[in-house]
């Protein structure tokens, strides 16, 4: 009974969220194991709202105070993560993207990087890179070619674990480097003929963790 009880609030899907927050605040460690276990299914239910909402419950359980079911809530978000990663590149992958999981840089000193390529043998448009924010291993975005733009950039800020950033002869505006920022351990920037100038300095400036810019045939002046 419990099994298909189970199963069952997984087929249901966004409406079973609600009462399972309720049940597991009331009942015992049982309860708090399959209601989390059927949250977990349900983030991984393929309907973004039913994802969002899961996660989003998953989250609020774990913050609480230590406690088995937050967790269990922990396990349940970082195996999440794991998956979610996963389904990321491969869609990435399936849409054009180059991963390389040991790739090296030229002229970087940073040892090889877990590297994503968005370049021109991209198929997918600007709002499928949203599932660059899922990879949260991924250590090295490039960005090459005449079809990246601004929007495209869009979708790398806050990424975790981004270390370099290569943007070359693509069509961005100065204005359009400004997730660079939002990437806290971002150590190194490759720009490389981009129609940039000065104004660009506003959006590079923040970026203080940063030890090495390279600037290839921008409009940046020497001041």
């Amino acid at each position: 009974k419990r099994d298909a009880a189970t199963k069952h609030l997984i087929e249901t899907g966004a409406a079973a969220i609600e009462p399972l927050m309720q049940g597991i605040a009331q009942h015992g460690l049982e309860v708090t194991t399959r209601g989390i276990y059927v949250l977990q299914q349900l983030a991984v239910a393929g309907d973004e709202a039913t994802e969002a909402s899961a996660r989003s419950s998953l989250e609020k359980i774990a913050s609480a105070r230590v406690t088995a079911a937050a967790r269990h809530a922990r396990d349940a978000l970082n195996k999440l993560d794991t998956l979610r990663q996963q389904r990321a590149l491969d869609e990435l992958q399936r849409l054009g993207a180059r991963i390389e999981r040991n790739y090296q840089e030229l002229s970087s000193a940073m040892g090889p990087l877990f590297m994503i390529e968005i370049g021109d043998s991209w198929r997918g448009k600007a709002e499928d890179l949203r599932w660059l924010e899922f990879t949260r291993d991924v250590q090295q975005v490039s960005f090459v070619g005449e079809k990246v733009e601004d929007s495209w950039l869009a979708h790398i800020a806050g990424m975790p674990n981004v270390q370099l950033v290569k943007i070359k002869r693509a069509k961005i505006t100065d204005a359009g480097l400004a997730p660079l920022k939002t990437l806290e351990r971002l150590e190194f920037v490759r720009l490389l003929y981009l129609d940039i100038g000065d104004d660009a300095v506003v959006h590079l400036a923040p970026c203080q963790r940063v030890t090495r810019m390279d600037l290839y045939g921008t409009k940046l002046t020497p001041d």
